[in-house]
């Protein structure tokens, strides 16, 4: 499901758009897009980019 978000939001951001159990349960992320490869683990605190995608695991 897409989710819109300002610019400079990180990816805690949009997990607490999808569910509040993302907040405190979430191990990592990956990104599609600004990251160096397709994929790649990002922290919490890593800031998205237009039309990035991400995949958030618990």
């Amino acid at each position: 499901m897409p989710y819109t978000v300002p610019v400079g939001s990180t990816v805690m951001d949009v997990a607490e758009k999808v569910h509040k159990d993302f907040v405190t349960k979430l191990k990592y992320a990956r990104v599609w897009g600004s990251a160096k490869f397709d994929g790649m683990r990002v922290e919490r605190t890593h800031v998205l980019k237009d039309r990035d995608i991400i995949e958030l695991s618990m």
